[in-house]
């Protein structure tokens, strides 16, 4: 990134980092994750396509980094999710 940028690739972390408040690295991994939730909560794919879809090198590597950062496996995240389900637009003692 540094490269396309044509910045010193010293300044150009420095700088990432006091603009988004990660180095560059940590943003991207947290973006990936953030990417891989939005397809476990919006589609049915499987775990290693998600993990492939989102630019990991396995599953495994996908879900250490995503227990990393949201605390628990994508399985188990994915699961409490659907059965949260879709908050009802009528409550029941409005009908």
């Amino acid at each position: 990134m540094a490269a396309a940028a044509k910045l010193n690739c010293g300044y150009f972390c420095q700088a990432f980092k006091d603009s988004f408040g990660s180095p560059p690295h940590a943003y991207i991994v947290r973006r990936r994750v953030e990417r891989a939730k939005t397809l476990l909560e919006g589609t049915d794919m499987a775990l290693s396509q998600v993990a492939l879809d989102c630019g990991f090198s396995d599953q495994s590597h996908f879900s250490r980094i995503f227990r990393r950062i949201a605390g628990e496996n994508p399985r188990l995240w994915r699961h409490k999710r659907l059965l949260d389900g879709p908050v009802p637009d009528i409550l029941p003692e409005d009908r």
